[in-house]
């Protein structure tokens, strides 16, 4: 996860690129959220995603580039993105999983889960910092 969410495709140990390069290239998927229409995965799940959140919010954007180890960011906004997040991309891994029939121990869904699990971290940092704040 950056400010584009891609991966790889790999079969038979061979790297899959596509006919344009776009193999795994998880962003453009569509996925639907309880909040309307469907959406591109990239615009939900990304940095990029959440930059955009902030900036409706009239915050400072910056903070999620300039320190990828602390996020000056109040943990409830964190909260509320991995609550669209995490449910859009598992939307997507499905779909992708589902049509090339990718086995569950993949490193594409490995990969997911250690992103996963970072983000939970910086969000669980995030809320020790609110907690001791209050």
């Amino acid at each position: 996860f950056g400010y584009f969410i891609g991966g790889g495709v790999v079969i038979s140990g061979k790297l899959f690129t596509g006919s344009f390069g776009n193999a795994g290239a998880l962003g453009p998927l569509p996925v639907y959220g309880a909040s309307g229409p469907a959406r591109q995965l990239v615009d939900v799940a990304s940095l990029g995603g959440l930059e955009r959140r902030l900036v409706r919010l009239g915050l400072p954007a910056g903070v999620i580039w300039e320190n990828a180890d602390h996020w000056d960011v109040h943990a409830d906004i964190i909260e509320d993105w991995l609550n669209d997040i995490i449910p859009a991309t598992a939307y997507a891994v499905k779909s992708a999983i589902s049509i090339i029939d990718f086995p569950a121990s993949s490193s594409m869904v490995r990969c997911l889960v250690r992103s996963w699990t970072k983000l939970y971290l910086v969000f669980q940092r995030l809320w020790i910092l609110k907690s001791h704040r209050a």
